[in-house]
């Protein structure tokens, strides 16, 4: 059972879940389906056992903000506890930033002659991902999205578009929408606006672990 108090209350009846305490605080409690804690408690928190009324309880408080949660135990399936080591650092590949990386180290990619000026060039609208001149010197604006993109990107590079024809209404700007895969709608709406499309793929790779010796073990 989880008792919970701060700014909102919570209450879960008694039911099989898994309990975890971190070294930090961090406690969580987790259900049998589902990625995310039904209850939590962040970094910081202080917790405490005792024996109350035959049973196991976990006591979790935090003084800013005031908060406190209590579970009780009915009924132990596993009790473990484990001193870890965990130095590695989380390496993410394929993410839009990775994406972009790629189209600026090779910019053939989108098109030939194309040199890329900037990342992230302000905007009224927002930052523009990579503003790039094409092989006429004309200014092109590339959005670069990692899955296949909807409405709001094409608004999106709308926007961008306008905020530099806002200045000079006769100027050239053309306006890209880079992904590995362009739905039919989007390539319409695209199309209806004056605006481009770029379907294009990369592959990406995690670094390989480094070969172990057996002095490492």
């Amino acid at each position: 059972m989880v008792k919970f108090k701060g700014r909102a209350e919570a209450f879960l009846g008694y039911g099989e879940r898994v309990v975890m305490v971190k070294r930090d605080g961090s406690v969580l409690v987790h259900r049998d389906e589902g990625c995310d804690a039904v209850n939590w408690q962040p970094p910081g928190t202080k917790t405490s056992f005792f024996i109350q009324d035959g049973e196991l309880v976990l006591y979790a408080y935090r003084l800013k903000p005031p908060e406190k949660m209590k579970i009780r135990f009915r009924k132990l399936a596993l009790a473990a506890w484990a001193r870890m080591h965990d130095k590695a650092a989380l390496q993410l590949i394929g993410m839009e930033k990775d994406y972009a990386d790629r189209l600026v180290e090779h910019p053939y990619i989108i098109e030939e002659g194309l040199r890329i000026i900037k990342r992230e060039r302000k905007t009224d609208s927002g930052s523009i991902d990579i503003y790039a001149r094409d092989k006429e010197n004309v200014p092109v604006i590339l959005e670069v999205k990692r899955s296949p993109p909807g409405v709001a990107a094409v608004y999106q590079l709308e926007a961008y578009v306008n905020d530099f024809k806002r200045k000079n209404k006769e100027a050239k700007v053309r306006g890209i929408l880079c992904a590995p895969k362009i739905p039919p709608m989007v390539q319409n709406m695209l199309r209806e606006k004056g605006l481009e499309y770029k379907a294009y793929s990369c592959n990406f790779e995690l670094p390989e672990d480094e070969q172990r010796t057996l002095f490492d073990y």
